[in-house]
C-alpha cells in the first residue's frame, strides 16, 4: 500500500469536511490566494507524504496526519535535543504562515510563545501565544526572544537570522525549497538550475558569515532531519 501522510481512517469525503469547517472558522483571515490553493491542494496527503505548508496547517488543525510524517512533530523533537526544557523559555517563530500550528503546540511547554506573520489567526491560540500580525520587513521590528525559530519561512529566512545573530537568540531553522531570486537568469530555462544552486550557497554562506560574527557559537548545517526534507541550520554554543 502507497504511503501517506494522512492518517488511514481519514478520506476525500471526511477531508470535504474538514475543509468546509475550516473555511466556516477562519473566514475573514484566509487570503484569496490561500483560500484558492487550499481548494486546489487539500487532498494532497491522500497521496503524498509531504504537502505544502498551508495545507499541513489545515492537517495539523484537526489532528489528521501520521506522526511519522508530521513534520511538526520532528522540528518540535530537533528543538527539544537542544533544548530539553522549554519551561522558562520564550520562543519567537518568524513566518508562522495562517495558523500558528507549530506555535501551538510549543506554547504546551514554553514559557511564552510569539508568532510573526501578516496572514496569522489569532483564533483558538492559547493563552501563553502571542499573535503578532504584521509583516515582517526588517530585523529591528521583531520582538526578542531566548530562541527564534522558523519553519520554512521562505523569504524571511535572512531577516530570522539576522534578528537571532544581533540578538544573541538561539536559532532553528527549517530552509523551505523556494528560490527568491529575482535575477534573469532564474527566469531563464537554460540558467534555473544554475540559479538555484548559487541562490542556496549564496544563502548558506550569509547564515555561516552571519553566526560567525555573532556570540552563538557554531553554525550547525544538517541536509534533513527524519522525514524534513530541506535543509536546517542552527547553532551551537561552545
Amino acid at each position: 500500500m502507497q504511503e501517506r501522510l494522512l492518517k488511514k481512517v481519514v478520506s476525500k469525503k471526511k477531508l470535504d469536511g474538514y475543509l468546509k469547517e475550516f473555511f466556516d472558522t477562519y473566514y475573514e483571515d484566509i487570503p484569496p490566494f490561500i483560500h484558492e490553493s487550499l481548494e486546489e491542494d487539500y487532498l494532497y496527503g491522500l497521496g503524498e507524504t509531504f504537502a505544502p505548508c498551508y495545507v499541513m496547517q489545515f492537517y495539523d488543525e484537526y489532528q489528521l496526519m501520521l506522526n511519522k510524517y508530521n513534520l511538526y512533530l520532528q522540528f518540535i523533537e530537533l528543538l527539544k535535543h537542544n533544548h530539553p526544557d522549554l519551561s522558562n523559555m520564550t520562543i519567537l517563530d518568524v513566518g508562522g504562515g495562517l495558523i500558528p500550528s507549530l506555535g501551538r503546540r510549543l506554547a504546551k511547554d514554553a514559557k511564552h510563545v510569539m508568532v510573526v506573520d501578516r496572514w496569522l489567526t489569532d483564533k483558538n491560540n492559547p493563552t501563553n501565544l502571542e499573535v503578532i500580525k504584521k509583516e515582517i520587513t526588517c530585523a529591528s521590528e521583531l520582538p526578542k526572544a531566548d530562541i527564534v525559530i522558523g519553519f520554512m519561512p521562505c523569504e524571511v529566512t535572512n531577516i530570522l537570522v539576522e534578528h537571532a545573530c544581533k540578538t544573541d537568540a538561539d536559532f532553528l531553522l527549517e530552509t523551505c525549497g523556494c528560490v527568491h531570486d529575482d535575477s534573469a537568469m532564474y527566469h531563464d530555462p537554460m540558467y534555473y538550475w544554475y540559479a538555484v544552486r548559487r541562490f542556496y550557497e549564496n544563502r548558506k554562506k550569509y547564515i555561516e558569515e552571519m553566526v560567525a560574527s555573532s556570540n552563538l557559537g557554531e553554525c550547525i548545517e544538517l541536509d534533513s532531519y527524519k522525514n524534513i526534507p530541506y535543509t536546517i541550520y542552527t547553532n551551537k554554543t561552545k
